[in-house]
């Protein structure tokens, strides 16, 4: 297993990523069960990455769904767009991404595949102050994420379990 953080970026080996990805697959067609997510992760490091990212989707979905709006990102869709960015904030790229941030502000553009990407406490704070509804110009090739990230099997293709 290979999870390093330093200052500013997280790495993630493939070996983590399949095996996450493995996870979400088997959480589309399963009853979340978090003795199974625990077994299934094979080390605590990579339970604890995986169930972190369960909790911050079914949060933000709740709220979506809270203000009777989109709410249709899954798991394996998010970590798509994580690797995509290589769990980096997409806004600078720099560094290790903190949030999911909501292109178009949650309210108006709800928790989906095309308004979620990754995002640092730096630039989700800078981009509050200029402007809500516009992210900042070093963020503009990330518009058209369905396109950039692609399907839910775009990266990887579940084993069975």
């Amino acid at each position: 297993m290979n999870i390093q953080t330093t200052h500013t970026t997280m790495i993630v080996s493939s070996e983590d990523r399949e095996i996450m990805f493995n996870i979400a697959h088997w959480i589309t067609n399963n009853r979340k069960s978090v003795k199974k997510i625990r077994q299934l992760a094979g080390t605590e490091e990579r339970y604890m990455l995986i169930i972190r990212e369960i909790d911050r989707l079914e949060l933000q979905l709740t709220k979506a769904r809270y203000m009777r709006t989109e709410a249709t990102l899954t798991l394996v869709e998010w970590l798509n767009t994580l690797n995509h960015f290589h769990w980096r904030c997409a806004y600078c790229g720099k560094k290790s991404f903190e949030v999911m941030s909501h292109i178009t502000p949650l309210p108006d553009g709800g928790t989906t595949l095309d308004n979620c990407v990754p995002g640092c406490y730096t630039c989700i704070r800078h981009n509050r102050k200029d402007n809500p509804y516009n992210p900042p110009g070093k963020f503009l090739h990330v518009y058209g994420v369905r396109e950039i990230v692609g399907s839910a099997d775009n990266f990887s293709h579940p084993i069975n379990m």
